[in-house]
């Protein structure tokens, strides 16, 4: 039978489930793998799935070879289609596919490799022979298809793994309409048959189960006489002389068919019995690109006959290529079924959720990361863009389907490292040691170039670098008074940024119009390498430093003697940092 159209496999874990008295469910303890199969459209003649249809899979560990699970309970498993085109069940019952849940070291992830039909016992995985067309009337175009497909790196346990199977060789269709010479009297008083026959083409090969690739076996070129599907047309096509025929083929590239392919017309009886003969190197040199068999794809010849040289009318050829799956004039408007792909973005380790199928319309539940991870990073979604600036979805939401394949990609936050706030303003220091600031900005608080009405931010922003260039990095701990901020970068300098009315910025002003917007280092703190800054802690309107030798120093205001130096009052406030001495 064939297999025309995507084939989609889904592979889902078989859980024994049970019921409380409460509607709860319990799932015990199991680790069955059972397959549910779905075809994207169902086409003519003979397209889906049928009751006994025998598919072969593999679960290897991930990355690993189908040969390395040879005489294994992974190897070439056999599952049986027991609902025609919906479920495949283990042939046998008693030794499914299961999920590692015995190893001492489990096997984090697998690959699964499907392939259709099921060959029982296969010497060479990398070499399975096939055979088109092994005897003689006509291809039994069902037999001969070879789908194959993979999907790697499936987490242990996933609930549900997507195979799609897909179509490893070549079909080609012959449409035949009538023409002046042969017209539809013609065609259809052959009482004796209307025969096609590709020739010049090989019918065996080899196919790699790793990557489904298929190679030819040389020579092997027997006349493969193609399968009249006429009864996919209309029964007024048909009177009207209309014919269909169709083969599938052994994929070869453009040179070998331009050289070998030809294709063999026999009416029998009637006004227009006879042979008609086309050769591919007949076409005119603007179309023989158009003369290959692609794997996976559907080529369309539409074509009519003509007595007056025994030959197929070469000037009316019509030569289409199409995927195999998305249909053509034998498939109709058939619905595809398009791929919706999870990219890591730059992940540190794991793997990126299994590639996903669903027809147009189709709402998708988006998962979760799964495995992946980001060092100082954490996970808030997924976007059609790497950079986030397309559409975001949250992990569990519903994702509309559309008419194309998609890659959604993995977004990563920095973490948070610390927090501090003052009167109105929050300033957040990420693991990178990048600073984000939100809130009032009215003295320059924020450190983003700018200060005054209409400057207050509402989202966080990240903190210009001095002078207003580029960014503020490297920082490894902020402190916020009032409306005044102090850094400390890994470096061990010290920076501030704010209000600076009383000198609490310890730069060694004061006053209206010394306020800062931007970061700037208090180089009186940092004149000695040896003896860095190593922790602050801010008041309202003063500041206090501790240094590495266990000095304290401390500026700013000191109305009430707060800074620890022997006076207080109004006239007793400092600008640059002095030692408390007790």
């Amino acid at each position: 039978m064939r297999k025309n159209g995507i084939v989609l496999v889904s592979i889902f874990m078989v859980l024994f489930v049970f019921a409380s008295c409460n509607g709860n469910l319990y799932v015990p303890h199991t680790n069955d793998v059972r397959f549910i199969t779905e075809i994207g459209r169902k086409a003519a003649a003979d397209s889906g799935w049928s009751i006994g249809d025998e598919v072969g899979i593999y679960m290897v560990e991930a990355g690993e070879d189908v040969d390395t699970v040879a005489a294994t309970d992974r190897d070439n498993v056999k599952y049986v289609a027991d609902t025609a085109g919906i479920n495949f069940s283990a042939a046998d019952a008693s030794n499914p596919l299961k999920w590692d849940d015995i190893s001492t070291l489990a096997i984090t992830h697998f690959d699964f490799i499907a392939y259709y039909p099921y060959v029982s016992s296969i010497t060479d995985t990398t070499a399975l022979p096939i055979n088109v067309y092994p005897g003689s009337g006509e291809q039994d175009t069902g037999k001969a298809d070879f789908l194959w497909g993979r999907t790697d790196n499936v987490q242990n346990n996933t609930s549900t793994v997507h195979l799609k199977l897909d179509h490893m060789l070549s079909r080609l269709i012959v449409n035949i309409s009538p023409s002046t010479t042969v017209d539809a009297t013609a065609i259809n008083d052959a009482t004796g048959g209307f025969t096609a026959t590709v020739r010049g083409l090989n019918t065996q090969a080899t196919i790699d189960l790793n990557s489904g690739d298929a190679t030819p076996v040389i020579p092997s070129d027997i006349d493969v006489v193609m399968k009249d599907i006429s009864d996919t047309l209309t029964a007024a096509e048909r009177t009207a002389g209309n014919r269909r025929f169709e083969a599938v083929l052994i994929p070869v590239d453009n040179t070998f068919a331009l050289d070998n392919v030809s294709l063999e017309f026999v009416l029998t009886g009637g006004i227009g019995a006879g042979t008609y003969t086309w050769t591919a190197d007949s076409v005119v040199s603007s179309d023989e690109h158009l003369i290959h068999f692609d794997k996976g794809k559907q080529h369309v010849y539409n074509m009519t006959l003509n007595t007056k040289t025994d030959e197929v009318a070469i000037a009316e050829i019509l030569i289409g290529v199409v995927d195999w799956g998305t249909g053509s004039e034998v498939n109709g408007a058939a619905e595809k079924a398009y791929s919706l792909t999870f990219g890591d973005n730059g992940a540190t380790r794991g793997s990126a959720p299994g590639r996903m199928y669903a027809h147009v319309g189709s709402l998708v539940t988006l998962p979760t990361p799964g495995t992946l991870e980001k060092d100082i990073h954490y996970f808030y979604g997924w976007n059609t863009l790497p950079d986030g600036n397309g559409s975001h979805y949250a992990a569990g939401e519903s994702f509309t389907m559309p008419a194309d394949d998609v890659t959604l990609y993995a977004q990563w936050l920095v973490k948070v490292k610390s927090v501090s706030t003052g009167y109105n303003f929050t300033m957040i220091l990420a693991e990178d040691g990048t600073l984000w600031a939100t809130g009032e900005n009215y003295y320059g608080q924020l450190g983003l170039g700018n200060s005054g009405s209409g400057t207050d931010k509402n989202t966080p922003v990240q903190v210009k670098g001095s002078g207003g260039v580029g960014f503020m990095t490297d920082v490894a701990a902020v402190f916020n008074g009032a409306y005044h901020t102090m850094l400390l970068k890994n470096d061990r300098t010290l920076w501030a940024i704010g209000f600076n009315q009383h000198g609490q910025l310890g730069l060694g002003d004061s006053g209206s119009g010394t306020d800062k917007n931007t970061p700037v280092q208090v180089t009186s703190m940092n004149t000695d390498p040896g003896n860095p800054v190593v922790a602050v802690s801010t008041g309202e309107k003063h500041t206090m430093i501790l240094k590495k030798d266990g000095t304290l120093w401390a500026t700013g205001q000191n109305i009430c003697g707060q800074l620890g130096l022997g006076d207080s009052g109004s006239g007793t406030h400092r600008s640059t940092p002095m030692q408390v001495v007790f």
